[in-house]
C-alpha cells in the first residue's frame, strides 16, 4: 500500500488517481485508485454468488413479483437492484419497458449504501444514496424531488444512462433524450459505485440489461455500453476466482 515518511513541517499532496495525473503513468500501469475500484467490483460481484445478475428485493419483497427481467408490483412499496453489480468508471446504459403505469414508481440507480424501506414510504430517490426518474408523476428524486421529465405510459421504453467518469445521469423516454428530459444531475458522489435500482407502486416493468437487442442502443452519444457488457468482462476472472463455477444467468442470454 502507499506509504511516506517527512520531516515535522513538511506537506505533501496524495494524488492516488482520484482526479488527472500531471505525468502520464508507464503504458498498461493502473492507478492505485483504479485497483482499489477493481477489487471492489470484484468483491460485489464474488459475494452475491449465484444470484449475480439476478433483480433482487432490498425491501418489502413480499410486495413485489419479480420473474426474470419482469417487475410487478403486488403491494406497499418494494424496492430492489441488480445484485453482483458496482459501476465505478465507464459510461452505461439499460432500458425499461412500461407494462402497467402505477402512481409512484421511482427507477434509477442506487449506490452501496442504499437499501429502502417499503413500510417506511423509502424508495429509489428518497435518500442520498439513490437517484431515480418518476415518470408517473414527472418529477426526479434525490433526497427530494424537483419537476422533470415526460410521463411514461404503457409501450414506452425508458433509457437509464450514467456516465461514471464524469459524474452525469441523464433519463430518455422513446429514446429521446431532449427536455424536459436528459441530464438530471451532474458531478453526483456515491458510495463504492452504481447498480441500477428500482422501487413500485402500482406498476409493472420488462427490464432489458442489453441480454436482448435495445430499442435505443448507444444512450446519448452513442458510446455507453450495456450493463450485461459489465458482467460479460468480469466472467473470466470469475470463473478463475470460483473454480470455473458461473451464475446460471450470466451464461446464457
Amino acid at each position: 500500500t502507499p506509504a511516506v515518511s517527512v520531516d515535522a513541517g513538511t506537506f505533501v499532496n496524495f494524488n492516488l488517481g482520484s482526479t488527472p495525473f500531471r505525468r502520464l503513468p508507464p503504458q498498461g500501469a493502473s492507478s492505485f485508485q483504479r485497483t482499489v475500484e477493481r477489487n471492489r467490483e470484484m468483491k460485489v460481484l464474488l459475494d452475491s454468488g449465484r444470484m449475480a445478475g439476478r433483480i433482487l428485493p432490498t425491501s418489502g419483497a413480499g410486495g413485489l413479483r419479480i420473474d426474470g427481467m419482469s417487475l410487478d408490483w403486488v403491494s406497499g412499496f418494494p424496492s430492489a437492484v441488480l445484485s453482483g453489480c458496482l459501476l465505478t468508471r465507464g459510461k452505461w446504459y439499460f432500458e425499461v419497458t412500461v407494462q402497467r403505469r402505477g402512481q409512484a414508481s421511482q427507477l434509477g440507480w442506487a449506490d452501496m449504501a442504499f437499501a429502502g424501506s417499503s413500510m417506511g414510504g423509502q424508495g429509489v430517490g428518497d435518500d442520498r444514496s439513490s437517484w431515480a426518474y418518476d415518470g408517473e408523476r414527472c418529477v426526479r428524486w434525490h433526497d427530494g424531488s424537483l419537476p422533470y421529465g415526460r410521463p411514461w405510459y404503457p409501450g414506452n421504453v425508458i433509457g437509464f444512462a450514467v456516465d461514471m467518469d464524469t459524474r452525469e445521469m441523464q433519463f430518455s423516454l422513446g429514446g429521446a433524450f431532449d427536455r424536459p428530459n436528459g441530464v438530471a444531475w451532474s458531478g453526483f458522489s456515491c458510495e463504492g459505485g452504481l447498480t441500477p435500482g428500482f422501487t413500485l407502486q402500482g406498476s409493472t416493468f420488462t427490464v432489458n440489461f442489453g441480454q436482448s437487442v435495445f430499442r435505443h442502443p448507444g444512450g446519448p452519444d452513442g458510446r455507453y455500453r450495456s450493463i450485461w457488457s459489465w458482467f460479460q468482462e468480469r466472467l473470466p476472472a470469475l470463473g478463475r476466482l470460483t473454480g470455473g463455477s458461473l451464475p446460471r444467468g450470466l451464461t446464457s442470454t
